[in-house]
């Protein structure tokens, strides 16, 4: 089973949003001084999946049981923050916060993760995200330097 893409709705864009956030979509920054981190600021201990608010934006996310305690968020050389995390529509969402704190609308990435955001590698501006499809197998979808979303493959 392929994941699917679901367009940015009013509806989807109100069931999520994210922490801090990342890089501007066609901003590359040379990342051998970028970081993965994690977003303590919405932690969420809880042995079942759980809806949580999200603080200072209209929306939620999911959290909690295969979904997580924590989002993971990527740190640009340039400074630019990019947050991942999943929606109430099951699919990866993100935002980005440039160094001059200025943040981007929500962007759905798609897909249909039964799991948390992993960023599996991350070098010079590029950033693997996997997560666990419907189908129960890892699904990744990679952002090159020039900030281009590949698509979700396996």
């Amino acid at each position: 089973m392929r994941m699917k893409n679901f367009g940015r709705t009013a509806a989807s864009a109100l069931a999520v949003t994210a922490a801090l956030a990342g890089t501007a979509l066609g901003t590359a920054g040379t990342a051998d001084a970028a970081s993965v981190e994690v977003i303590k600021l919405w932690y969420c201990d809880k042995p079942t999946v759980s809806v949580e608010n999200l603080t200072g934006r209209n929306g939620q996310f999911l959290c909690g049981g295969g979904f997580g305690k924590q989002m993971p968020i990527y740190t640009f050389d340039d400074g630019t923050v990019q947050t991942f995390f999943i929606g109430t529509d099951y699919a990866v969402w993100t935002y980005w916060t440039n160094p001059n704190e200025t943040r981007s609308p929500l962007v759905s990435l798609g897909g249909r993760a039964t799991s948390d955001v992993r960023i599996n590698a991350h070098n010079g501006g590029f950033v693997q995200l996997d997560v666990t499809g419907t189908d129960y197998l890892h699904w990744f979808n990679n952002r090159d330097v020039s900030g281009r979303w590949s698509g979700w493959f396996r």
